[in-house]
């Protein structure tokens, strides 16, 4: 076997095992908090020896940081693509990215109690750097796209003359509300593709009667 193929093999490896570790935590934040969660539970959990924890992770924040980064990752890709394939309305592309990540978020094995777009107050401070760093250089790649797309939509006036990069925001959050209010914030958790009628009815007609 080649170099070549030992070290992508080596690697494909490697994503698997760091895979089952994550799914495992994702899990375990369904039954606890992030604080009362030891690497010794999450080690039985993944069912691998805890020293091995420490070759894909160095800290339990760098597994709660790589979940957030799963989620962002996985948003901003969906938003890419929406923009660059689908030619319709700037409506249509937005209302795609809202069924889309929606049903994404759902079928995930990693976002049942994560809070995908890290609300303020809501994450560890021991991964505050790693959010500076990385997670909303990313969360502003996909606001950027977004505000492109709202942009465009005032343009050909689809959308109201408002800021375009504020319209993003908004919708990242009511975005996130779908989510956390369906299966976090709610006495009976349901499918959060429920809340996409009222979503939508919310954000692009306003509450005035």
């Amino acid at each position: 076997m080649s170099v070549f193929w030992r070290f992508t093999l080596a690697q494909e490896q490697d994503s698997e095992k760091s895979q089952i570790i994550l799914e495992a935590a994702a899990r375990l934040m369904q039954r606890k908090s992030f604080k009362d969660l030891s690497m010794e539970e999450l080690a039985q959990e993944a069912g691998v020896a805890k020293g091995t924890l420490y070759l894909y992770f160095r800290s339990k924040g760098d597994i709660y940081l790589s979940l957030l980064m799963k989620g962002v990752g996985g948003l901003a890709a969906l938003v890419d693509e929406v923009k660059m394939t689908i030619k319709g309305s700037a409506r249509e592309m937005i209302e795609t990215i809202l069924d889309t990540s929606l049903r994404l978020m759902k079928d995930s094995p990693f976002f049942g109690n994560i809070p995908i777009l890290a609300l303020p107050g809501s994450t560890p401070e021991e991964i505050e750097e790693g959010l500076r760093r990385d997670f909303f250089p990313k969360l502003e790649e996909v606001k950027k796209v977004l505000s492109s797309i709202f942009k465009h939509g005032i343009k050909t006036r689809e959308f109201r003359k408002l800021d375009p990069k504020r319209l993003a925001g908004v919708f990242l959050h009511l975005l996130e509300y779908c989510f956390v209010h369906s299966l976090l914030l709610s006495d009976h958790p349901t499918d959060p593709e429920a809340e996409i009628p009222f979503v939508k009815e919310l954000f692009f007609k306003g509450i005035l009667a």
